[in-house]
């Protein structure tokens, strides 16, 4: 009589186990990378506020501003691929010694950054603040 390895009916249990375990390993990969790329995402956001900003306040007029601060903005997200960026500029205290704020605030299709096989898409925002020259014609 050969001897037995275990109860009848187990025979398939390891290989289930082993499924179960490599469908959560493989899950927890996807949410990993996923959040890494929202990560970096969030940082290009930030950086885009900050150098818009630091542009914003070397312009000669707080008018001239805004279309500033929207095109370094727009120059520095380059590959994040906002579906929509908006920039705003607070020029409350556009002045010599005063500063400039930027808030860039960019919706990112989740599917259009690589994240296969998960929709939808998220807001991220940054801001800057840049400090104008004291000493400034104006």
């Amino acid at each position: 009589m050969p001897p037995e390895y275990g109860h009848r009916g187990e025979e398939g249990q390891v290989l289930a186990s082993a499924l179960f375990a490599i469908t959560l390993l493989v899950g927890f990969i996807a949410a990993t990378v996923t959040m890494g790329q929202l990560l970096y995402a969030k940082g290009q956001v930030t950086d885009a506020a900050r150098n818009a900003a630091q542009a914003a306040a070397i312009v000669a007029t707080s008018s001239q501003a805004q279309p500033q601060a929207l095109q370094t903005a727009t120059g520095t997200l380059g590959p994040a691929r906002c579906r929509v960026l908006n920039v705003a500029v607070d020029t409350a205290a556009f002045a010599p010694g005063g500063s400039v704020g930027v808030k860039v605030s960019c919706n990112v299709g989740l599917i259009d950054n690589g994240l296969i096989g998960v929709p939808g898409s998220v807001t991220l925002t940054g801001s800057g603040r840049a400090p104008m020259e004291s000493y400034r014609r104006g």
